[in-house]
């Protein structure tokens, strides 16, 4: 008897198929009971056949032939009793797991994937571990079989099997031939992604998911993988999502691309799921981009929506009757698809676009049974779009419409939040999305309904308290959720329930792990977190708690980018000078973390796993931290201040932190003897908020700002003066009548300000008529500061200099300006800088960008003579108006946080806006470019909060620089402050000129 049955494949034509289904019957009527081989074992090919028979006629009755069939094998085999070969024995159960995955595949029956599970694990038990039989069943179907069912229903049980599975064969995979090793090693990546959704707070997982997907990747080239790129790509997408670093999501999509690129399966679900997973990172990085980088962003937006249309073409000659698989792939597509049309609906203000991925949801839901998890990401998708709709829609004033659309959008997020599993870790941004949309309406309906908007406000509350608190929502959902659950708090005057959640958020910021973050990903993250510290140092204040506890709120929360180079530099001086091994074993770890962390950007074909690597030296950091903290006097190594080091901070002057809120405004101040808290009670934020459009108007038409010519504008007059005197009287008097006491000779005093009252000009406030004494130029001499960390930076910078500071001076001018901006005059300064060094200065007329930072560490003084910018989106972009072949070129901040100095003595900034903190989401960071660099480490930082009159930069440069270099021996600060002195008496009486002073200030120790 020929072995027909042998050869059966996927490549039969229908009309082999048919005629192996003969021969079987003849087989069976002429068939006597010990004729080799087995019935079981005819029977499960048999089974196998009316399988091949279903996927080419797609007849429901060959399916329950199939499935009978392999019942009866497996009946044949349980009569056989234990003496027939294993061979056959595994044969009928993978018959049987074969039939069953058939079953599920067209039904999506879970009690069938059950079944195939089961009976493949019985099969695969009668092989040796390792032989090809063994692979073909591990891998091309068990395998498949466990990841199946957890994309298809991810619960954690499910998962949990999954892993266990791969853990157990982990060893003998890894003889395997490198596609089957390659494929085990990426399912099994995949299902410890799951397991880490459903346990987050255990990183050790989702290490070990990195390192199985990218060795998954490092032994199979793109040309002949399957998923395994596409697979590791989404974890990196994933690991993004935790730490917030772009070159993690960068490395997902070179990875994601590598896979479309060489895509040539005739499988279009895997296709399509190619297509959707690059456009889903692209979509990912538009969220990234769009506030900062707007043409970047919209470019990767369109990249994504053509990728998603591709991707649902490719799915499109899908029946969904035929196959419950693929329709759960076409509707997982057509899911992930649709919010990208609601992000570009949301960017151009177009509701045709939030319709046609209203369609792709509607859609999605057809193919979706009613009680299946992904319904409720279908919802949660759908309500996303028509809030978006809603807010387009109340943009333009209609109000009807716009409140249908957010009762609809409610309705879907509250039925997909509620069904939303405790564990999944969708759930807490869910609920984040209620919340915000119940807030929406309270502000929709205005004073119209009480009593509804009372529940709203409870609900909303409720929902953001819960998220604040959810160890399994990532950061940038919990850090917002506290601040508006502490805003609701207050609003009911619950203001210890507010403290409480604020200072849970105050907590997180930590964990952010700003050590392997660019100063660019620490920007993009801190800008979703705006105005945390200041509002929780508020309500610490109205709490009752000590004025210690809210500055440590304040330094928790604000200038963490510039503060995390410069507690570091700080520590390590004293480091060095107590264990200089020590000190060098600790650099070097740093400087390989920051290596690892900021990966070169030319494109590689093999990307390096530098996340796994991340983690562990941050583990080895944490641990040498402990080990140097043991060292007597380093306890606080790398930790926030105690009490009495803030309070020995102020042994050369008072500091004053002023804090202002929507709630309250304060002024802390910090003595040698004690730290107290005064309340400003007159200084309103809405008023602060008017007062300093005013003060940043003092200037006049050649102001050194980078605008037009025909932009500038006219200086305000009478109301300059007058905000200034308002500002006295409400915040600078109330404050020096409470220094009073504590001034020494020196007469210094240190303003640490961010958010709003960064804006305000303390050093100026007050009446500068003739003799008038009511100002605060004329009681002490102010230095500005960012922060405490800042302070203690400057101060121990200082002291480590154990020479002075040869006098050499880089002078960087731009008289002519490159069309349309205006012309300077610059002489007043290059005379007398010229005067003073001599020899020693190195004088760069219309220098391009990076020949000015090729020579700014060679010079202890430098000084700027230029047109200056500052930008609120994106303060790193600030900087000084240079030139390059013929065109505009800016030296931006974020260059400038690159370059390193030592014996950096004074940087004067002659131009506009070189101390001016921005108004936008990152107020807090207090990013400019006097700040920046005093970051860089010189001691001294001259700059101006506001457009600079090109004959008052001039007059104070050359005051400034004859008493520095006096006979006396005077001070950086002291200097400047007798220079605006002077020139203030020099134009008193002349209103035009007589606050043109007012923008130059001092920043440093």
């Amino acid at each position: 008897m020929d072995a027909f049955w042998e050869n059966l494949s996927n490549s039969m034509t229908l009309q082999d198929i048919e005629y192996v289904l003969e021969r079987f019957q003849e087989l069976f009527s002429t068939r006597q009971p010990h004729d080799s081989p087995s019935m079981a074992y005819l029977l499960s090919q048999e089974s196998l056949t009316w399988q091949l028979h279903f996927a080419k006629t797609m007849d429901s009755a060959s399916l329950q032939k199939a499935l009978e069939t392999s019942d009866a094998a497996l009946c044949h085999l349980q009569l056989d009793g234990p003496n027939g070969p294993d061979s056959d024995k595994s044969a009928v159960y993978e018959s049987v797991a074969n039939s069953r995955y058939t079953h599920f595949q067209a039904t999506g029956s879970f009690d069938s994937i059950k079944a195939a599970i089961d009976n493949c694990i019985v099969a695969l038990n009668f092989e040796e571990a390792g032989t090809a039989r063994w692979s073909a069943l591990a891998v091309a179907k068990l395998s498949i079989y466990l990841m199946d069912r957890v994309v298809m229903l991810p619960t954690q049980e499910h998962v949990s099997e999954a892993v266990e599975f791969f853990r157990k064969h982990s060893s003998t995979a890894n003889k395997l031939s490198p596609t089957y090793n390659a494929q085990f090693l990426s399912r099994f990546s995949v299902a410890l992604f799951h397991k880490y959704m459903f346990a987050s707070d255990e990183p050790a997982i989702m290490e070990e998911a990195l390192k199985l997907g990218y060795r998954s990747i490092d032994i199979i080239p793109p040309e002949t993988a399957t998923m395994e790129y596409t697979n590791y790509a989404g974890i990196l997408q994933q690991r993004f999502q935790q730490t917030l670093q772009f070159s993690v999501l960068e490395h997902a999509l070179q990875i994601s691309r590598l896979a479309v690129k060489h895509e040539a399966s005739k499988d279009v679900a895997e296709k399509a799921g190619k297509l959707t997973a690059l456009g889903n990172m692209l979509v990912t990085k538009c969220q990234r981009y769009i506030e900062t980088k707007s043409r970047e962003a919209l470019q990767a937006l369109e990249e994504a929506i053509q990728l998603g249309r591709e991707a649902v073409r490719t799915l499109q000659p899908i029946d969904p009757s035929s196959n419950a698989l693929l329709r759960h792939e076409k509707s997982h597509t057509l899911t992930l698809i649709a919010p990208w049309f609601a992000l570009k609906s949301s960017v151009t203000g177009d509701l045709r676009c939030g319709e046609e991925g209203v369609g792709l949801l509607q859609q999605a839901l057809t193919l979706t049974s009613d009680g299946h998890p992904a319904r409720h990401r279908i919802l949660t998708y759908l309500a996303h779009i028509l809030e978006t709709q809603h807010q387009i829609l109340k943009g333009c004033k209609n109000k009807r419409q716009a409140m249908e659309k957010l009762d609809e959008a409610l309705r879907y997020g509250r039925e997909a939040a509620e069904a939303t599993p405790e564990l999944d870790p969708a759930r807490g941004e869910r609920y984040m999305n209620v919340g915000k949309m119940l807030l929406s309406k309270w502000l929709l309906n205005g004073d119209d309904q009480p009593e509804e908007d009372e529940m709203l406000v409870l609900e909303a509350r409720k929902h953001f308290c819960y998220v604040a608190n959810l160890a399994s929502a990532p950061l940038l959902l919990r850090l917002p959720a506290t601040i508006q659950g502490a805003r609701l708090h207050l609003e009911k005057g619950e203001v210890t329930e507010a403290h409480q959640l604020l200072q849970t958020g105050i907590s997180l910021l930590p964990t952010l792990h700003p050590q392997i973050l660019s100063a660019e990903d620490l920007r993009a993250t801190l800008s979703q977190v705006s105005g945390l510290s200041t509002l929780a140092a508020s309500v610490t204040l109205e709490a009752d708690k000590s004025p210690f506890d809210a500055l440590m709120s304040l330094e928790a929360g604000r200038c963490i980018i510039s503060g995390l180079s410069m507690s570091l530099k700080t520590d390590m001086i004293q480091l060095q000078q107590r264990d200089k091994g020590l000190a060098d074993s600790y650099e070097n770890l740093r400087k390989r973390l920051a290596a690892v962390s900021r990966p070169s950007p030319s494109a590689l074909t093999r990307p390096q796993p530098v996340e796994m690597q991340q983690e562990e030296l941050l583990q080895q950091l944490s641990q040498m931290e402990g080990e140097i903290r043991k060292l007597k006097g380093f306890e606080t190594f790398q930790l926030p201040l105690s009490e009495e080091m803030v309070k020995e901070l102020a042994q050369e002057g008072p500091i004053v932190v002023i804090n202002v809120t929507y709630r309250r405004s304060d002024a802390i101040i910090i003595t040698p003897d004690e730290i107290k808290s005064v309340q400003l009670k007159h200084l309103k934020y809405e008023e602060l908020d008017k007062k300093v459009v005013v003060f940043e108007k003092l200037g006049n038409g050649s102001r050194r700002n980078v605008v037009v010519a025909d932009e500038c504008e006219d200086e305000p007059g009478d109301e300059g003066s007058e905000a200034l005197y308002w500002l006295w009287n409400v915040a600078a008097r109330p404050i020096l009548d409470e220094l009073r006491a504590h001034l020494g000779d020196s007469k210094r005093v240190w303003w640490i300000t961010s958010g709003l009252a960064g804006r305000a000009p303390l050093h100026a406030a007050g009446s500068h008529g003739f003799n008038s004494t009511e100002n605060t130029l004329s009681h002490v001499i102010s230095s500005y500061i960012s922060s405490l960390k800042a302070l203690r930076y400057a101060r121990q910078a200082a002291a480590s200099v154990n020479t002075q500071p040869k006098r050499s001076m880089l002078l960087v001018t731009m008289q002519k300006n490159p069309p349309p901006h205006c012309k300077l005059d610059t002489r007043h300064e290059e005379n007398v800088i010229r005067s003073v060094f001599g020899q020693d200065m190195l004088h760069l007329e219309h220098p391009d960008p990076e020949l000015v930072l090729k020579e700014i560490p060679t010079c202890s003084f430098v000084h700027f003579a230029c047109h200056g910018a500052s930008f609120s989106s994106d303060p790193s972009r600030s900087g000084l108006l240079l030139i390059k072949d013929g065109k505009a070129a800016m030296l931006t901040v974020a260059q400038l946080e690159e370059v390193n100095t030592e014996q950096a003595a004074v940087a004067y900034l002659s131009a506009c806006s070189t101390a001016q903190q921005t108004e936008g989401k990152l107020a807090d960071e207090a990013i400019h470019l006097g700040n920046t660099f005093q970051a860089l480490g010189f001691q001294h930082v001259i700059g101006t909060m506001w457009g600079a009159n090109d004959k008052a930069a001039g007059d104070v440069a050359k005051r400034f620089y004859a008493k520095l270099t006096s006979a006396g021996d005077i001070g950086v600060a002291q200097a400047l402050h007798q220079s605006m002195l002077e020139y203030r008496s020099a134009t008193t009486g002349d209103e035009r000129h007589l606050l043109a002073w007012c923008p130059f200030i001092h920043i440093g120790a």
